[in-house]
């Protein structure tokens, strides 16, 4: 329910794993506004629990910056020989954050100390599945040539890849990682739409603006329950509210509505349902799964849809991890949706993505390829030739010469497998003398084969500007590499003439 940065410091590996959990509605909002490319930007904001707009990087820079801050305290009371400059710290995130979004987090870190080669990113699901592969003895993937699907279960979000082992150290994955942002918050939001239709919008506001410690606590109580609901659960459910967010519940329904919290639940539609007694909620317990409805039939679909994929048409094993598959329910339901396979459940499911990102951290190689969730390329212009190019994008030059503009020259295309840290290479020439940078545009495409950047499947990730040293009248010829199939994209630059490396930034639109 809060917002929450765990770490676990092992070998000098620290992993940070941000759940960004605001309270109910808000969780789902800001995870998705790191999922869709026209949302993020360095100056995108986020609502604080108030619904005050709040600068989105210094949300995110200071949320590990208390993080780094703690560890370091943490470091000195235990009399630990630990230099920070030893330390790497590894982030895991939903696989389907683009790579916008993982440039989002790179930035916020840029003003709190830690340095750029030592921050990696890891994906949640790969974490997951690393750790299981060193740490499950009975997880029966350790010939090579298993495959299996791996389903994160976080709290806001599912994300779904299959891997196949490769050897004892090695993975490839079979398909490319995606997800949905329904998870354990998503439930929660299904238990604040019946206590707001109970006491009201505005109570329910008023609480959660003006008594965050009493909030909280209305909350918390469910969350201690809801992972241990099952199919077989037959008795009411007791959610335990504090003594003090009762107070606040009587006083707020008294001021509104004439009467107090008891008389509230017994004037409302779910008064059959619930019964307060003392310090709890009594729930009927086919209202209490009846919260899961909607997130567990969505996550079943996307398991369904992705194991009708061709390349994991033989997987018999479904790896379950992460917090919200520790939900007594959420597994029941899961065997039960597929029975003829093994769905396996680690021990403390919700550690599993960090502790496997500490081992991630230690050996990044463990994935050995992956597909390409995207096709990549810039935006160029060529000499237009009327059998591949439409009218549309026709541009005719002052001297008579043809171009067709906004081409989408391709640098590696969806569903492609390839080696982790692949490099492509790429030539560019500078057109003006003297030119001090070199600027050109990355778009990202959920089509296979596209032709133009202005297509409706292509959206720009961002720029990337090369700076050189000094400036030069000839023409220059600059090689860029970009450096694939790893958890973040890489973008490299040589000036071939003089064989340096010069800078290559990226930048987000």
């Amino acid at each position: 329910m809060d917002r929450v940065i765990n770490v676990i410091l092992l070998r000098k590996t620290v992993t940070i794993k941000q759940s960004m959990a605001h309270f109910q509605t808000q969780t789902q909002e800001r995870i998705c506004q790191l999922t869709r490319p026209n949302h993020i930007s360095t100056e995108m904001t986020i609502q604080d629990m108030s619904g005050k707009p709040i600068e989105a990087l210094l949300v995110f820079g200071n949320c590990i910056l208390k993080l780094r801050k703690s560890l370091v305290y943490f470091i000195k009371s235990k009399g630990l020989d630990v230099k920070m400059e030893d330390i790497r710290w590894v982030m895991p995130v939903p696989t389907f954050w683009n790579d916008a979004a993982k440039q989002f987090i790179r930035k916020s870190i840029d003003f709190i100390g830690i340095p750029e080669d030592q921050f990696q990113i890891a994906l949640e699901p790969e974490a997951a599945s690393i750790f299981c592969q060193q740490k499950l003895p009975d997880f029966n993937a350790s010939l090579p040539g298993t495959k299996y699907l791996v389903v994160a279960l976080g709290g806001g979000t599912t994300d779904i890849t299959a891997h196949e082992k490769i050897s004892s150290s090695r993975l490839r994955e079979l398909i490319f990682a995606t997800g949905n942002s329904y998870g354990g918050a998503t439930v929660d939001d299904r238990f604040l739409q019946m206590f707001t239709a109970i006491a009201g919008k505005d109570i329910v506001s008023d609480i959660k603006q003006n008594y965050p410690m009493a909030y909280i606590g209305i909350f918390q109580g469910f969350e201690n329950v809801k992972r241990n609901i099952s199919t077989t659960t037959s008795q009411k459910v007791k959610v335990s509210i504090p003594l003090s967010a009762l107070s606040v519940l009587d006083l707020k329904c008294k001021q509104v509505l004439g009467k107090n919290f008891r008389s509230t639940i017994d004037a409302s539609k779910f008064s059959s349902a619930i019964e307060l007694q003392d310090d709890s909620m009594h729930v009927d317990i086919g209202l209490m799964k009846a919260f899961f409805n909607v997130t567990i039939n969505n996550i079943l679909d996307l398991i369904k849809t992705r194991l009708q994929e061709p390349a994991v048409s033989d997987v018999t094993q479904i790896l379950l991890v992460g917090e919200f598959a520790e939900s007594s329910l959420m597994q029941d339901k899961v065997k039960s949706a597929f029975p003829d396979t093994r769905v396996i459940v680690p021990e403390a499911a919700g550690l599993t993505v960090l502790k496997g990102a500490v081992l991630f951290g230690h050996n990044p190689s463990y994935l050995q390829s992956r597909v390409m969730r995207y096709t990549y390329g810039v935006g160029i212009s060529d000499e237009f030739d009327p059998a591949i190019h439409d009218e549309a994008h026709l541009v005719v030059q002052k001297n008579g010469s043809k171009l067709a503009r906004h081409i989408f020259d391709v640098i590696i295309r969806k569903n492609q497998l390839v080696d982790a840290g692949t490099s492509i290479d790429s030539e560019y020439l500078t057109i003006d003398p003297n030119q001090k940078t070199m600027e050109f545009e990355l778009y990202f495409s959920s089509n296979e084969k596209p032709v133009y950047i202005d297509e409706t499947d292509c959206k720009p990730l961002g720029s990337v500007i090369i700076t050189f040293p000094d400036v030069c009248q000839e023409e220059r010829d600059v090689k860029v590499s970009f450096v694939i199939g790893n958890t973040e994209l890489e973008v490299k630059a040589v000036d071939k003439k003089s064989r340096q490396t010069v800078t290559a930034e990226f930048n987000l639109f």
